[in-house]
């Protein structure tokens, strides 16, 4: 009928890749819609710098009405702000840069941000995923410190006498880890062996308490990232203490067993004695120590004489 207004129906219609549509249905005005073609996720590495352009939407109006974008949530707008808007024919497109730095080793790896597109008259609300790709910017960091540990002297050879382990949050070849020792002591390359791989440390050769009864090794970690950490190279965000990621002490006592004779103190014994001497005289006394200085309990020493005459 002539002169008579159609209807305005409230309308809320899904779209395709996740956009949504609020606003009111016109028999005349079209809804705007993603152009053909448009992702609707993204990768961005963790180390993106602030400001950077990390993605673009492209919205097309058929009615050619400028569109606007705007974030739909609170957390999309502390992550990521819009820019550059350029409205070209039926084509609208905006950048997104990014506003914070991101973090894929603490924070979650995939985050959903929401925009609203709009014209005149309609709205879509749309998704985006953005996955954040790791990037290898943590050096490993050895877990339940301090390395302490005893062993005994008759420790049998080729078994595993400690197991050192470190943790890296970073992921792919940035969370391989790699050990290694050194000290200052040449002998102790020949005595121990570390796995790289599973930080296992293996006894080479037998102990004797004798000898030594103390090690101290110095134990590192790398991982296999590119660049590795740490390095020069590698861009480390944590803390400078982790950054650095000095060497970590594995202190190695060697306990005694008994397996050495007893040992004569003062030697050589030599004693004279006059022959009007009264039976039970005392003429020398001899002096003997366990030769196991090192167990809990030295045991007695009991002598007796061998040879010559009585």
């Amino acid at each position: 009928m002539a002169g008579t207004r159609l209807p305005r129906l409230e309308t809320l219609v899904l779209l395709a890749m996740g956009a949504v549509l609020v606003g009111s249905q016109s028999s005349t005005n079209r809804i705007p819609s993603l152009v053909t073609g448009q992702l609707t996720y993204f990768t961005v590495p963790e180390n993106a710098p602030i400001g950077s352009s990390i993605f673009q939407i492209s919205a097309t109006d058929q009615d050619g009405d400028h569109l606007t974008f705007k974030t739909a949530t609170d957390e999309t707008t502390s992550l990521v702000n819009i820019q550059n808007v350029v409205n070209q024919g039926t084509v609208s497109t905006c950048k997104i840069t990014l506003k914070i730095e991101l973090d894929c080793d603490n924070s979650p790896r995939s985050r959903f941000l929401y925009f609203i597109i709009a014209d005149n008259v309609y709205e879509i609300r749309i998704k985006i995923t953005m996955i954040i790709t790791d990037v290898n910017d943590n050096p490993p960091s050895f877990v339940a410190l301090p390395y302490i540990t005893s062993i005994p002297e008759d420790q049998a050879v080729n078994s595993v006498i400690f197991t050192v382990l470190a943790s890296d949050p970073d992921t792919g070849l940035g969370g391989n880890i790699k050990y290694s020792f050194k000290s200052d002591q040449a002998d102790y390359n020949a005595k121990f062996d570390l796995d790289p791989i599973s930080g296992n440390i293996t006894l080479k050769t037998s102990l004797d308490y004798e000898e030594r009864s103390f090690y101290h090794l110095k134990i590192s970690s790398m991982d296999e990232g590119s660049p590795s950490c740490p390095s020069p190279q590698c861009i480390c965000k944590a803390t400078p203490e982790v950054c650095k990621a000095e060497p970590v002490d594995l202190f190695i006592t060697i306990l005694d067993v008994e397996d050495t004779p007893p040992v004569f103190e003062g030697l050589p014994y030599i004693g004279t004695v006059s022959e009007d001497k009264p039976e039970g005289f005392l003429i020398l006394r001899v002096i003997a120590s366990d030769g196991d200085r090192g167990v809990a309990v030295p045991n007695n020493v009991y002598f007796t004489i061998s040879g010559g005459k009585r």
